[in-house]
């Protein structure tokens, strides 16, 4: 697994019970004090509760800015799977994705600008002069 990936084992109250792959330095939190905490706790304040409502309803990956860094979790039900029985949390670093997505638009903003018609000006002649005879 990639240094920029991680997993959580997520029981259904919340706790986190097991990490795979970089977890501690994906989110800058040990991986060693990931275990037993609430997942809510790995998730800046402004988004928390927009995270527990994707642990409540596994939907669609949702990104995160944590420690400067944009990371997309994705929420696997497995509780019905008898060797899992918890959800599981697919975490990736899409910074760079991010990155790229900004400097598109701003790249498009830019040619958009361009491509505005120029305003009239209100000096000058508004008819054409009479072609000469």
């Amino acid at each position: 697994m990639p240094a920029s990936a991680a997993v959580l084992a997520v029981a259904v109250d919340g706790t986190i019970r097991a990490t795979a792959g970089s977890a501690g330095a994906l989110l800058g939190i040990g991986s060693g004090d990931l275990v037993g905490r609430h997942a809510a706790e790995v998730v800046n304040e402004p988004d928390c509760s927009r995270f527990l409502d994707q642990l409540a309803v596994p939907d669609r990956p949702q990104r995160y800015l944590i420690g400067g860094r944009w990371l997309e979790a994705e929420v696997l039900d497995r509780r019905d799977d008898p060797d899992i029985g918890e959800l599981v949390v697919r975490w990736r670093d899409v910074s760079e994705l991010a990155a790229v997505a900004e400097a598109l638009t701003a790249s498009e903003d830019r040619y958009r600008s361009l491509s505005r018609p120029c305003p009239r000006s209100s000096s000058g002649p508004t008819t054409r002069p009479a072609p000469p005879s």
